[in-house]
């Protein structure tokens, strides 16, 4: 199917189910094999660019369906599907979450922070394909992600942890990786520290290659009252609202930055009593609601969710379970009404950013794409800088050659003033044009 036609058949979709895409786990495969859990090929985005909801470095993003768990990167188990103490998928608000493009009547469209005139071309990529590369070609947060402090197992999700974030050290202990292709347990050493503001009964972060990675406790124990999860996770501290979307049912109705949360948080501090409710329905929203994008680098999460409705609620899946809680309309309409009068519309942010380019050098430590073929007028292309300083990036370059059409997706931005060098990227793969799209080869 062609990309435009699958694009067409991907709009009849309900929302709420185009909303977000799942990965599983995947036994690990000899190095350079692409493997699959599902045939599910998604076009993202119009002329030349997708913005894709990929996993992490972020995190995947699971169907909405309820009862899926959550992973967030590296091997974790799904769970059943149907139980209401179940981890609830990403929705990312302010995020293109269709197979549309809002620029794609001009053949404009924003990469990484600049805007560019493409052809009406489509990348295709599969959401569902994903690489287990083997254990000499995986990054020490890949390796090691199980830990265990005290009697309580935290897993990794591979996310990073800024030093300046950091509590006090909790002691040294063994991270536990498990290579499948051998067979083999393997474990490294590593400082232990709580996070800031974070209970460690929650989660904690430890040291690998120099950098500081969260682990998580994945039971599902959430706190009884809003009050303890605001004090647990010092959520007016570690929880920005700087964009949101507002919603009638499954509806968007406009997207927005914000300013300031300061009101937001004093208004949430009033419902401490609120408590929590076991519910089973956590994606179904009657009403208005305005859904926050909740990134918190202290509390691992990236572009998650955090929904105040009308009727009252407050429903989050930050803490990788879905979690409600029933604050009041009162609280709730306070929250909505003040949304509305401070926010400013904002174009929608995409879950993470893709390049398309051909491979036009290979220099030491960075690749160069040219995009001048997607442009409308050819003159106009840019060549764009990619460091291949992170393994994620290098691994991949097995087999790739220049005149090669490459993807690159990254959650940074452009850096024109260096040289149009792309900050963030964490995949790269090797592309092909095919009846005027461009597709990933499985």
């Amino acid at each position: 199917m062609k990309g435009k036609d699958l694009l067409e058949k991907m709009n009849l979709v309900d929302s709420k189910y185009v909303e977000e895409a799942s990965k599983a786990k995947k036994k690990p495969v000899p190095w350079g094999k692409w493997t699959a859990c599902a045939a599910c090929v998604t076009a993202a985005a119009v002329v030349g660019v997708l913005a894709l909801r990929l996993p992490d470095i972020p995190d995947p993003i699971p169907p909405v369906i309820e009862g899926d768990r959550v992973p967030e990167t590296g091997e974790t188990e799904p769970l059943p599907e149907t139980t209401p103490a179940t981890e609830v998928p990403e929705t990312t608000p302010g995020t293109e979450t269709t197979a549309t493009h809002p620029e794609a009547e001009t053949g404009n469209t924003n990469i990484g922070g600049i805007v560019r005139d493409y052809n009406e071309l489509f990348v295709l990529q599969n959401t569902e394909l994903a690489i287990e590369w083997t254990w000499e070609y995986k990054t020490d947060t890949e390796r090691y992600t199980e830990l265990t402090v005290d009697g309580v197992h935290y897993t990794s999700g591979g996310r990073y942890l800024d030093a300046s974030l950091l509590d006090k050290s909790v002691g040294t202990y063994d991270i536990v990786g498990y290579d499948y292709a051998t067979d083999t347990e393997h474990r490294m050493a590593a400082e232990v520290f709580r996070i800031d503001g974070v209970t460690e009964k929650s989660m904690l972060a430890a040291e690998l290659d120099g950098k500081y990675v969260i682990f998580k406790e994945r039971s599902y124990n959430p706190p009884a009252t809003f009050g303890e999860l605001l004090d647990d996770y010092s959520l007016a501290e570690t929880l920005p609202f700087h964009r949101f979307t507002m919603y009638e049912g499954y509806t968007d109705t406009g997207y927005y930055s914000l300013e300031d949360d300061w009101e937001i948080w004093q208004i949430l501090e009033g419902c401490r009593d609120a408590e929590y409710l076991e519910v089973d329905n956590w994606h179904s929203i009657e009403g208005e609601y305005a859904s926050f994008t909740a990134t918190s680098d202290a509390l691992g999460a990236y572009k998650k969710v955090f929904r105040v409705t009308a009727d009252g609620y407050v429903k989050t899946n930050v803490f990788d379970y879905g979690y409600t809680y029933h604050i009041g309309e009162e609280a709730a309409g306070q929250i909505l009404a003040y949304v509305k009068s401070h926010g400013t519309a904002a174009a929608p942010e995409p879950y993470t950013n893709t390049l398309a380019g051909k491979l036009v050098a290979i220099g030491d430590g960075y690749i160069l794409a040219d995009d001048s073929f997607l442009c409308t007028d050819q003159t106009d292309g840019m060549v764009f800088r990619i460091p291949t300083d992170d393994l994620r990036i290098s691994r991949s370059m097995k087999g790739i050659e220049v005149g090669d059409v490459i993807v690159v997706n990254f959650t940074g931005e452009i850096d024109v003033e260096a040289g149009n060098v792309v900050t963030g990227a964490y995949s790269l793969a090797e592309g092909y044009v095919a009846d005027g799209d461009v597709a990933v080869i499985e």
